[in-house]
């Protein structure tokens, strides 16, 4: 599978507040990227616009496969993003975060989709 990402001009805004602007890049097949910084420069939220998993303030994302362009609605299908910090409820089973994370982005797991996914990562 070969697999593109290209981004333009993104930029992302808390508040008044500006994390960082004018981030041009496109990854391919084999290449890879090293973003460095210190706390706080914006390193994580970067990497959650790539992944979809927030919205740039300004700018353009394409993810591309086979060289036909994936609607954003359907990223979680190519992308994903693990972070020591994802919001996971302590009360919850992991079936249970998973069937929840599934509803919010819409994906409608077979019957024993999460028994499966979680037998196979043990």
């Amino acid at each position: 599978m070969i697999l593109s990402v290209q981004t333009e001009g993104i930029e992302k805004k808390y508040n008044r507040r500006k994390i960082f602007s004018g981030i041009d890049f496109t990854l391919r097949e084999k290449d890879s990227l090293a973003i460095t910084g210190r706390n706080g420069s914006g390193k994580s939220t970067l990497l959650r616009i790539i992944a979809g998993v927030l919205s740039p303030t300004r700018g353009k994302i394409t993810l591309s496969v086979e060289n036909k362009i994936i609607p954003a609605h359907d990223w979680f299908r190519e992308i994903g993003f693990v972070s020591p910090y994802l919001q996971l409820y302590d009360e919850f089973t992991a079936a249970e975060n998973l069937s929840l994370s599934g509803k919010i982005r819409g994906i409608r797991y077979a019957e024993n989709a999460v028994t499966e996914l979680l037998r196979r990562v043990n």
